[in-house]
């Protein structure tokens, strides 16, 4: 999709969809999203829902704690406040186990060949 609006308003459509949103409050069961636009509002340019205090420390939602936040300080916040760790990138190592998968397939297929021919020497046939 090429219009940046049209972009953005599909991203906050499946960010609040019904099917997608997995955050409920932990004591009613109620969709923190629906409750956020209903009793906050929707969110105006540089603003997202968050939780104060953050999930990554709590591991609990609730309604009470969902407020209106600047993105950009809430989003640098949520990055800086848990501890990161880089694992190995495997994708060179699975792009040369495939390509060393595909190599043995073909190199099957023109062994298997090559028996038949040696057996076909063999037979004087």
């Amino acid at each position: 999709m090429s219009d940046p609006v049209m972009r953005e308003r599909m991203g906050c459509t499946i960010m609040t969809s019904e099917l997608e949103d997995t955050f409920e409050d932990d004591h009613t069961g109620e969709l923190l999203v629906d409750w956020a636009i209903e009793h906050l509002g929707t969110l105006g340019p540089g603003q997202v829902y968050g939780l104060t205090p953050a999930y990554c420390f709590t591991g609990k939602t609730s309604t009470s704690q969902v407020g209106i936040e600047d993105a950009v300080a809430h989003l640098t916040f949520l990055a800086q406040a848990q501890e990161h760790q880089l694992v190995e990138d495997f994708s060179d190592a699975v792009a040369g186990i495939a390509a060393g998968i595909a190599a043995d397939s073909q190199g099957v297929g023109s062994q298997d060949r090559s028996v038949d021919q040696d057996d076909t020497d063999a037979s004087g046939n």
